[in-house]
This record gives C-alpha cells, structure tokens and sequence, in this order.
C-alpha cells in the first residue's frame, strides 16, 4: 500500500533529535505524520494474486496449500513490502515527534529469537486533543482521525495510578497505539508501547498469534520491573489481535490484574474467515479455512489453542471488551461470547456504528467507559 504522501520535512532545531529523552520544558512536536492504519486484514491484500498465483505452483509441484496459506498467516508482517499493503479504511494524522519523545529499546527473547522493541510514556499532562472525520466511499465505511498533544506538566497531585501494556493489531505497530499512551498519561497511568514480535521494529521471523508473544511480555514486565518497579496494578489493553492477546496475557500471568479488549476474537478460525469475506471474498474459501486450521500444527501448538476461549477457560480474568455496532470481522455477538468466558465484573460495551477499523480511536465514545474501568481496578490496589 503506498502510504499518503507525508508533508515536506523540515530541518529540525537542534534539541529535536530523535535520541534524546522526555524533557518537560522541550516536548519535540515533529512534522506532522499521515499513517494508514493498517489494520488486520491487511495481510489478504499483501498476498494478492501473486499469493494465489503461487499456492497454485505449490499445489502443481504435490504441495498442500492449506500449509502454504498457514505459512503465510504466520510470516512476520514486517517481512513484507509495503507495497503489498491495501487500501486503508482508517487514517490518523499526529506529528512523529510524539513517538520520538520517549526511547526506543530493545529486549532480546529467545525460543525463538526476538528483539522487542517498546517505549514507556510516563505520565503527564499531554493536552490530547481529537478530531474526528467520518465518510462513506464506495459503500466502506472511512474515518480520518487527527490528534495533537502540546508541552507536558507533571501529572495533576503527582497521581501514578499504574501501568497499561498498550498492544497493537495484527500487520500494525506501537504507534498506532500513541493516542492510547498520551490519553492514558493524562490519567496518571504509566503507558507501556510494544512492538509484538514480527511488527514494526521488533525482529521474529514468525508471528506466534498468541502464546508467544505472552511469553514475551511476561519477559518485558520482569525486565522493566528489573530497572525499577512499575505502578501496580499492571492492566494489558490491545486493540483486535492485541485485544485476544491482552485477554490471554492476563489469563496465563497472575501479576496482569485485567484486560481491556478492543473488539478481540473468540475463535480464530471464523475469524479470518470473516476476515476473507470482507476483503477478498475472491479467495477460496476452502484454502483460507484449511490454512487457518493447519496454524497451530505449523506453530507446534495443541488443536484449539489459538483460540482465545483456551486461555480464559483455564483461568477466568475480568475483562472490559469492546464491540462496534458494524464491525463484521469481530462482531458483537462474538465479543459477548468472551464477556461471557470472562471473570466476575467483567463488562461489554457496545459502540454502535463503529468497524472494526475505526473503534480503537473512537475516543468520545470509549474515554468515559474505559476510564471508569481503569480508576475501578486502580481503586482495588
């Protein structure tokens, strides 16, 4: 996907370099920076027909393409071109300099080997502000979302409420989730962006859609704890394939007191599934549902494990899950099924008229509702 073409750069003054750390007195703004949010289905339009081209080489030569296609869903999202990207049905617009104010580092994980990139946003007073555009083109539902932030004061009454591991969706990275920080910082709450392995600067030549990227962040939270310790309570909030990874996180680790998830699937395989019908309902359908169920035989992971019903069946966590009243990759009816999993008090908010593309940056609509789910798990500490 060609990304929208960026503004002219200008010649930065000489504190604004990209290494230096958050000074409260010379918060850096950068240009502005148009990015398409790239959302989960983008690995469809990656393949393309030259994806299907190729299955059907491999399906000539005496090979299976459901493990092609498994293969493919498992590549790491940041190995493909960027021109294999498709068309987005969400842009945002925020200056770079929001990112680069706070440093990029790296852990090393092993079995197997990555390097997870992630920043910590501490809290502040970042003055967010949102705009919001809505259209229809070509009968898909769009929206443009622009944000700002200004010089930031410490927090109000010097207030940490906690820490939020901020985990992005599937194909997409920790800058998408730059809002999320900023707004959560205002709250007093230590923000934590990560890169999942395979995804934006972090290294990994596969995806592990679940139960690696967990073991990952159980790897994060120790080491960050290591150079001194977080706010409590610790609370993972991702955003579709980070949202079943936040619910699984906190299932599967005793120190992640709950989840936030925005619009996260039950089942994997319906999943992308629907995910086929949106986008490219040209593919077969019968070489999308057999790659699909070939996943965890080509992750070495248990049939059903990939699901994110497996983790909250072992252990029940609350939960607050987020639907859009028009999301059709992970609908409503879906989204409850999880509520349901969930543990005592947890809860199902419904957006109505938002995709799957656009909840995560619906702020008007999710600032009170997730607020008061922070504040209430803040309160129990």
């Amino acid at each position: 996907m060609a990304r929208p073409r960026a503004l002219p750069r200008r010649k930065p003054p000489r504190h604004q370099t990209r290494r230096g750390r958050l000074d409260p007195h010379v918060f850096r703004q950068g240009r502005r920076r148009r990015a398409p949010v790239r959302r989960s289905p983008s690995m469809w339009r990656r393949l393309g027909s030259k994806g299907i081209l190729l299955a059907g080489l491999l399906l000539l030569a005496g090979c299976m393409p459901s493990r092609f296609v498994a293969r493919r869903f498992a590549q790491a999202p940041n190995s493909y071109p960027r021109w294999f990207a498709p068309e987005p049905r969400v842009v945002f617009d925020y200056r770079d300099g929001l990112v680069t104010n706070f440093p990029l580092r790296h852990l090393a994980v092993a079995v197997p080997p990555a390097r997870i990139a992630h920043r910590v946003v501490p809290p502040a007073d970042y003055r967010l502000e949102v705009r919001t555009t809505n259209w229809v083109e070509h009968g898909l539902q769009k929206a443009r979302f622009d944000f700002d932030a200004t010089v930031p004061a410490p927090p109000p009454n010097g207030v940490r409420k906690g820490t939020v591991f901020l985990l992005h969706g599937y194909a997409l990275d920790l800058e998408t989730m730059v809002p999320w920080a900023l707004w959560l910082g205002e709250r007093g709450w230590t923000a934590v962006l990560v890169d999942l392995r395979g995804h934006g600067q972090s290294t990994g030549k596969q995806v592990g859609f679940g139960p690696l990227e967990a073991s990952d962040l159980d790897r994060l939270l120790a080491d960050l704890d290591a150079r001194g310790p977080l706010p409590r309570p610790i609370v993972a909030l991702g955003n579709s394939y980070g949202a079943s990874l936040a619910l699984r996180w906190a299932a599967s680790n005793p120190g992640v007191d709950s989840a936030v998830a925005i619009a996260p699937y039950a089942e994997l395989v319906p999943t992308i599934d629907r995910l086929r019908g949106d986008y490219v309902p040209w593919m077969p359908r019968r070489w999308v549902v057999a790659g699909a169920r070939q996943l965890p035989r080509v992750l070495g992971q248990p049939p059903g494990e990939l699901d994110t019903t497996t983790p909250l069946a072992r252990r029940a966590v609350p939960a607050l899950l987020l639907a859009g009243g028009a999301d059709v990759i992970a609908p409503p009816g879906e989204v409850g099924r999880l509520r349901c999993a969930a543990g005592p008090g947890s809860r199902l908010h419904v957006v109505p008229g938002a995709s799957h593309e656009s909840l995560p940056f619906r702020f008007p609509e999710l600032a009170e509702v997730v607020g008061q789910w922070l504040d209430g798990r803040g309160e129990r500490q």
